[in-house]
């Protein structure tokens, strides 16, 4: 907030005072006829006083809305506010004749046909005494605002009021009436010479031609009542304005007033604008000016003081209350207009009023019912959080009729009251601390260099009003908008490295575009270190660099040695492990690489391996003998599986029978060594034996079936063997043989053994003492008795069938025993018995 010297009040012109008394009107109007907004120069028109050069003002706009003008419910709409109620503080830099030139740019454009007025805005800084202060009532082209600054003290001797200062007139509007009972005046707008509608009140939007009456409101300002009689809508500020109320007639055929008046649209508020209350809308009128007009609303009050002294005193900004009708349609009330207060310390109790002023009443007959109007809305309050502050917004009351007449559907007969207004807490009074100036280039942006990462700041300053920044890059062949870079100083954090050209557009509504010099953002990546190592042998390595970005390079090799070069060559001169480093820098910053070098002997491939030969499938183990340090192994076993392997001692498994070779490969930093060894396996097939055998009574013939045997051992079974191929046995006696069959081809050998039977004539069969079986033949379950035990031996008891199969075997101690070969298919089967040495065979028969 700029504070200036108390040069001009209206009533002590030039005067400065350590104390002073003010009273009556202390504010200088005049109407805005043109305004440049670039050079700040206003043209005056209709003025309350004159301005002089340093004075403190207050431009303030007070209509210009944009409405809704349908002949629907939704008449009076604000549609756009456009730059109503616009307001900020300057200062007055020169004056010459009805010309001012403003000290400061404006924050907003106006819209000298929307009632922008010029107010004087008295500064001072002493004990001042406010003693019946008013402002000058809205004429429709300025006053209805009452400003004041001090900061020093203020008390107050009376109320400060802008009571009834706002939109209106107040003055009725009689017509002559046609209306019969079948007259229908519901329209929302009406022309001003049509005796349907009564006058809308005024708002922040201007009459329209030809739609200044009838009931829709304008904008803030509540609508006329309809014929016949009917109330006027009250007026609105913060909130909604009351309807007006219904006219009812004494007998069904008179004229009715069904359409009073709506109430005042609620306007939108912010910090960046005031208004005045809504006037209400008038009564419908035609006897005699019987009704009454819609009240005003209330102005515009603005007090900012260090300190306040309330002695019992308040501040006001109160719609009115239109004067009670004889009769006829009442008036809207008006709406409670605007307080600003800003003060550091309140003493005593301060009561700041913003209400809407009362609808009016109307005085009726017993048998009639005429139109009240409808309450104005409170206003808007804006106030520091303060103990000795108490505020009032409440709306307007209804108006009634004096008298309750059957007609009336209660008093107020459909009228409304007006709705609260509103209270918010204290925010800066808008004003701009920008001087006009000339439009010129101050300082140009630089071209820098900076590291991936880092932000990049680039400053354009130019001197000038209402300046627009646009910074701009060069991609794609053009230039193209940054987003949201429109200041002075762009802050950039680049991507990708590398080159970026930028400059800055800078326009103006007052002035012609200019456009910075082109600057060049270099962006450089940190460096990245990397090498690889080749090594020449006998200990020589070359390092190839393979870093990033870097400009600079600093090697360690692990044995106290360093080199600066790029790619350096050098020689160890002790065998070992080193670990080499590479610091590689540049203007950002430096980066690391580290690797390893191995300087040692040359390897020597050496293997061993067992078993060298066996029987397939053979499972080999070798074992790694190699010498030499850091070795890497490759084994490949041709016919093996694995066929390859990188194990220290594989394990390797033959499955073919063959001769096989064997192969290692080491390697290591210094080299590789390779030792082959053919037919390091020898694997040998694993033979088959078999046979089969003719029987001619004891003598037998064998008929030997292996493959791949070249030697052969033959077991009887009767303790005699023979090494032949195919040789021929005659046995001692009938009975069943074990015969094994061992074959060879050297290493590897097989075996198979058969059970032969050679059955006795029946000669041969001899008894067994007590041997009984029953029943034989029989259906497969047989039943021995074996007599008295001549052994303490077991009995073997063997069952064979015709091929010399055996079937069944047991043992018994007992002389019985059972025999279950129900299993088995009809037909002869032999028996055989042994004991201590003896044996017997007996035929056995099953039969079905």
């Amino acid at each position: 907030m700029k504070l200036f010297p108390l040069f001009y009040l209206l009533f002590v012109a030039g005067a400065m005072y350590a104390q002073d008394t003010l009273s009556g009107v202390v504010n200088t109007y005049a109407a805005v006829q043109e305004l440049n907004f670039c050079e700040g120069k206003i043209i005056l028109g209709p003025a309350s006083g004159s301005f002089v050069s340093g004075q403190q003002v207050l431009l303030i706009q007070m209509e210009g809305a944009e409405i809704d003008q349908s002949n629907s419910a939704s008449f009076g709409n604000i549609l756009q506010v456009h730059h109503a109620g616009h307001f900020e503080e300057n200062e007055i830099l020169g004056v010459n004749a009805d010309t001012v030139w403003l000290r400061y740019t404006l924050l907003h454009e106006y819209e000298p046909g929307g009632a922008v007025q010029l107010v004087g805005f008295p500064q001072a800084d002493e004990m001042l005494y406010l003693d019946s202060v008013v402002c000058l009532p809205w004429n429709g082209a300025f006053g209805g605002v009452l400003a004041l600054q001090n900061t020093g003290t203020t008390s107050l001797l009376s109320q400060l009021s802008v009571d009834g200062a706002g939109f209106g007139d107040a003055v009725p509007h009689e017509v002559v009436s046609n209306c019969t009972w079948l007259t229908q005046a519901n329209n929302y707008y009406y022309a001003a010479t049509n005796w349907r509608g009564a006058p809308k009140g005024q708002g922040i939007a201007k009459f329209v031609e030809g739609k200044e009456h009838g009931r829709g409101p304008q904008a803030n300002g509540g609508g006329g009542g309809n014929d016949h009689n009917s109330g006027g809508g009250g007026g609105a500020h913060a909130a909604q304005g009351g309807r007006g109320g219904r006219q009812t007639p004494s007998s069904t055929f008179g004229c009715y007033g069904n359409y009073p008046g709506l109430g005042g649209r609620a306007l939108p508020l912010s910090p960046t604008r005031l208004f005045m209350g809504g006037e209400g809308g008038n009564g419908h009128v035609d006897d005699n000016n019987a009704g009454s007009p819609g009240a005003r609303g209330g102005g515009i009050l603005l007090l900012l003081t260090d300190t306040l002294f309330s002695n019992g005193f308040g501040l006001s900004a109160n719609g009115l209350a239109p004067p009670q009708a004889a009769g006829d349609g009442a008036g809207g009330g008006g709406a409670g207009g605007s307080i600003y207060l800003s003060a550091t310390t309140i003493v005593g109790n301060c009561t700041l009023s913003a209400t809407g002023g009362k609808g009016g009443d109307v005085t009726n007959p017993n048998d009639r019912c005429f139109g009240p109007g409808g309450g104005g809305s409170g206003g808007r309050i804006i106030a520091p959080a303060n103990a000795n502050i108490s505020t009032l917004v409440a709306g307007g009351e209804a108006g009634q009729n004096t008298t309750s007449a059957a007609p009336c559907s209660g008093l107020s007969n459909g009228a409304e009251a007006g709705q609260t207004g509103l209270v918010e807490v204290l925010f800066q009074l808008p004003g701009s601390e920008e001087a006009y100036t000339e439009t010129q280039i101050i300082a140009q942006p630089q071209s820098i260099s900076i590291c991936q990462g880092d932000t990049a700041h680039f400053q354009f300053l130019v001197q000038g009003n209402f300046l627009h920044y646009q910074w701009q890059v060069y991609e794609n062949a053009t230039w193209e908008d940054l987003p949201n870079d429109t200041s002075a100083s762009l802050t950039l954090l680049p991507g990708s490295p590398g080159l970026t050209n930028l400059r800055c557009l800078v326009s103006s509504p007052c002035s012609a575009s200019l456009i910075s010099d082109e600057v060049l953002l270099t962006t450089q990546e940190a460096p990245h270190a990397a090498f690889s190592i080749q090594d020449q042998g006998a200990g020589l390595f070359q390092f190839l660099n393979n870093s990033l970005n870097a400009t600079t390079y600093s090697w360690h090799f692990g044995d106290g040695n360093t080199a600066a070069a790029a790619n350096p060559l050098h020689q160890y001169q002790v065998y070992g492990s080193f670990s080499v480093t590479l610091i590689a820098t540049n203007g950002c910053g430096a980066d690391t690489a580290v690797g390893n070098v191995n300087f040692v002997p040359a390897p020597m491939a050496a293997f061993s391996l067992s078993p060298a030969e066996g029987c397939e499938p053979l499972t080999v183990f070798f074992e790694n003998n190699s010498t030499g340090d850091s070795l890497a192994l490759e084994w490949y076993f041709p016919g093996g599986n694995p066929s390859a392997s990188t194990a220290p001692n594989p394990v390797v498994t033959y499955a073919q029978a063959g001769s096989f070779d064997a192969r290692l490969i080491v390697h290591n930093a210094f080299g590789n060594d390779t030792l082959l060894q053919t037919a390091a396996v020898l694997v040998h097939p694993v033979p088959m034996a078999d046979f089969s055998y003719t029987a001619d009574s004891l003598t037998v013939l064998f008929q030997n079936q292996s493959q791949g045997a070249l030697s052969y051992l033959w077991e009887f079974g009767d303790g005699s063997s023979n090494t032949g191929e195919n040789p021929q046995h005659a046995y001692p006696a009938p009975g069943v043989y074990e015969v094994t069959l061992t074959v060879s081809n050297g290493p590897c050998g097989a075996t198979v053994a058969q059970s032969i039977y050679l059955a006795p004539t029946a000669a041969e069969e001899s008894a067994w003492p007590g041997l009984r079986i029953a029943p034989n033949p029989g259906p497969g379950l047989f039943r021995l008795s074996l007599g008295p035990p001549s052994s303490s031996q077991p009995i073997k008891i063997q069952v064979f069938d015709l091929l010399g199969q055996a079937i069944l075997f047991t043992t018994t101690t007992g002389s019985e025993a059972t025999l279950d070969l129900s299993e088995q298919p009809p037909g002869m089967y032999l028996l055989v018995l042994s004991q201590a040495g003896q044996q017997m065979q007996l035929r056995l028969l099953i039969g079905r």
